[in-house]
């Protein structure tokens, strides 16, 4: 698999992108190319036996990005690249979408975020250095290239893995073919640890109007003739209130996935997280500024909530 940032590729242009006959060397490109004329865009190669699905995330203003899901031959794993342009100090706009975008992503088990992010990470006390490897440990992400990735000696390229990911080699050789090294980093991404999914019923509460259930249950048998037998007026009961449930408040079929949460995730946090979602989704819903507000807002207090009880626990 590799990844191309800040490049325009396209396989008319550039036909050693395109599939050969020779099996060891067939690959497929899938890009996400800038129209600007400034910048160029991301751009992911991988092996064609593995199955592709590209994920559908937010649209940020800050960076450019691609997430394509690869699965195959023993491997499940979401790649993420990214590129932010230019040589101006991050913003606290990029470090805001960038922590929305690390949201999105971590909730898979395997995922690999790999990029240009132009920010000088080798300056440890540099703003926007400090801001970046915050956010890393908020979201228990590793940074593995430690090494200058740029001819100006600066380490501007990100491989980022969860902390439990098995990184067994990483090498950043001096930059040749541009002003960027052509980083090599190998991972044991076989799955060792498969967490099944498993499917429930729940009643959609949101839709429930509690006027409209008490109307038709006082309509209902139940209440204008109720039976006079106890096993009966138990059945009645039951029948009743399930046929009225099914219509205020109609079941759902949803995947749950078995994997457990972190152990500092508390109630605080689900309750958090789920308002954060509800005003994502208003949002959605009907776009507007003020709606947009709200939800990064909220989000940013949940940034600061989980890392408070992932740093305290």
């Amino acid at each position: 698999m590799m990844v191309l940032t800040a490049r325009r590729w396209s396989p008319v242009r550039h036909p050693a992108t395109r599939t050969s006959n020779d099996r060891d060397s067939e690959l497929t490109i899938k890009n996400k190319v800038h129209m600007s004329s400034n910048h160029g865009g991301v751009c992911l190669l991988y092996r064609d036996y593995l199955y592709m699905r590209v994920v559908s995330t937010s649209h940020y203003q800050s960076f450019e990005h691609i997430a394509v899901f690869l699965h195959g031959s023993g491997i499940k794993c979401l790649f993420v690249v990214i590129y932010r342009p230019g040589s101006a100090p991050a913003s606290s706009a990029f470090f805001e979408e960038l922590a929305n975008l690390f949201d999105s992503v971590t909730s898979y088990s395997s995922v690999i975020i790999i990029g240009d992010i132009n920010i000088h990470l080798d300056h440890i006390n540099d703003t926007g250095t400090v801001s970046f490897s915050s956010l890393l440990s908020t979201s228990h992400l590793v940074q593995v290239v430690q090494s200058p990735s740029h001819v100006a000696g600066h380490t501007l390229d990100i491989v980022v893995v969860k902390s439990d990911c098995a990184v067994t080699a990483v090498n950043v050789p001096p930059p040749v073919l541009s002003d960027h090294s052509m980083i090599d980093v190998e991972f044991e991404l076989r799955v060792f640890k498969h967490y099944d999914t498993v499917t429930s019923s729940r009643r959609v509460w949101r839709s429930f109007i509690y006027d409209d259930f008490e109307r038709d249950l006082t309509q209902s048998a139940l209440v204008r003739s109720p039976p006079t037998d106890v096993c009966e007026l138990f059945v009645e009961y039951n029948d009743t209130l399930k046929s009225l449930l099914d219509i205020h408040a109609p079941t759902r079929r949803i995947r749950l996935s078995t994997r457990p949460s972190e152990r500092w995730y508390d109630a605080e946090c689900r309750a958090t997280k789920r308002t954060t979602r509800s005003l994502e989704r208003a949002y959605r819903r009907r776009p507007s500024n003020t709606a947009r507000a709200a939800w990064k807002h909220q989000f940013c207090l949940q940034r600061r909530l989980f890392h408070r009880k992932a740093t305290d626990f």
